[in-house]
């Protein structure tokens, strides 16, 4: 006889659970897809982040929808950094070639200037890739994701005005390099 759940789901959570998975699924999943660089494995972690959403319905209940977004970025960025620490690498280096690519793509400038386009991008990448892990995972969380300040900092675990501060900081130390005194 097939056993019976002890506590089932309300149907109304039933119903924020499935708006928080179509409206953040791909997200999720690109966004661990970017760390790992593994179709399967971001399929299975991005699996792993809803389920842990289900065992914690509450979270549904109890936030709002940029909050359970930001739970979920949350607990998909310890999945990941979960995966490289079981893997001997205690980071990833994500390529500032995938973060920048994303920000740049929807420019499509004319074959000529598509040069000049690009030689700044790839300028650009490595001045982006010598900024700490936590600045380039804000500029990407920020300008690749599209999330706020307030979900931003609950993800990396911060406060809000460091969050932007780092922000700053950062993008004016790429501002120097890119156009100096």
């Amino acid at each position: 006889m097939p056993k019976k759940r002890s506590n089932p789901i309300p149907i109304k959570t039933r119903k924020l659970f499935e708006h928080a998975y179509f409206g953040n699924q791909r997200r999720i999943y690109w966004y661990i897809f970017k760390k790992v660089n593994n179709r399967e494995l971001a399929e299975d972690l991005t699996a792993e982040v809803f389920i842990k959403l289900t065992k914690n319905h509450e979270i549904l209940q109890e936030r709002d929808e940029n909050g359970v977004r930001a739970w979920l970025y949350t607990v998909s960025r310890n999945l990941v950094i979960d995966y490289l620490r079981k893997k001997g690498r205690s980071k990833k280096r994500v390529s500032a070639d995938e973060e920048l690519f994303d920000i740049f793509a929807s420019d499509e400038p004319e074959y000529l200037e598509k040069e000049i386009f690009n030689e700044k991008v790839i300028d650009l990448k490595e001045l982006v890739e010598q900024l700490n892990e936590v600045e380039k995972e804000i500029i990407s969380l920020r300008f690749k994701d599209e999330l706020n300040f307030n979900e931003i900092a609950k993800i990396i675990g911060k406060k809000e005005g460091a969050v932007k501060m780092i922000l700053y900081r950062a993008l004016e130390r790429l501002r120097e390099e890119i156009e100096p005194a």
